[in-house]
């Protein structure tokens, strides 16, 4: 099974959606939104921080190493 990503502008997105869920040969369509503008959902949010709290816990405890502010200014 393939999988094929396209972008269409927000005027279109209903109709290409509808158009390929007409498709016989489609099995599933996922929309997403461009990752830089997408805002994760109240369920995401919670587990990303959930996430978060316990990498805190594991670098207080010696068992993971942290990021200090300079290398985590760098990345961005």
């Amino acid at each position: 099974m393939k999988h094929i990503t396209i972008t269409v502008p927000d005027n279109k997105h209903a109709f290409t959606v509808e158009l390929c869920k007409n498709l016989r040969f489609v099995k599933e369509v996922v929309t997403t939104e461009p990752t830089s503008e997408r805002v994760p959902t109240k369920k995401e949010f919670i587990k990303n921080l959930k996430q978060a709290f316990k990498e805190v816990k594991l670098i207080e405890q010696g068992k993971k190493k942290g990021t200090s502010m300079e290398e985590f200014l760098k990345e961005q």
